[in-house]
């Protein structure tokens, strides 16, 4: 997930500037690696997949993110949808190679739709996906419930 859609699911619509720079000071964003899964385009979305394979060739990229409230993690639920399943995973942050315990969301919806084709976060940027996604209201409507009702 993009540094901005994630301050956008975690707090909400109309939010001020000062407002999401405070919410960047109180987490932490860890480049981090998960062994075992693979991230695959979905056919039709401009989201990806995380699937478990448990070969240990299989590593995908990614951000740690640490510091998140109860109400964080309800926000980042209900944005994943049913499609999405909160699973405990250990993954190694790049910088000191540690390994750390957290949560990840991996797909559990239909397998048919999968392409085993890497999708790329650059390439959401890069393409305009990312600000089509802000744009778009119908994508955090659930997510701006749980902010008017915390």
């Amino acid at each position: 997930m993009s540094p901005v859609v994630l301050i956008r699911v975690l707090l909400g619509s109309g939010v001020s500037e000062q407002a999401k720079l405070e919410k960047f000071k109180s987490i932490r964003l860890k480049p981090a690696s998960l062994k075992g899964y693979i991230r695959s385009s979905l056919k039709g979305e401009d989201y990806p997949a995380i699937v478990h394979t448990g070969k240990e060739q299989d590593k995908v990229a990614g951000i740690l993110c640490e510091g998140l409230s109860e109400l964080d993690v309800r926000a980042l639920d209900t944005f994943e949808g049913e499609d999405y399943l909160r699973s405990p995973v250990r993954v190694t942050v790049d910088e000191d190679q540690t390994t750390v315990e957290t949560d990840v969301y991996h797909y559990v919806g239909d397998s048919t739709l999968l392409t085993y084709t890497e999708w790329t976060l650059t390439e959401f940027i890069s393409t305009g996906k990312e600000g089509k996604w802000l744009e778009d209201r119908v994508m955090f409507y659930q997510v701006d419930l749980v902010h008017l009702n915390p």
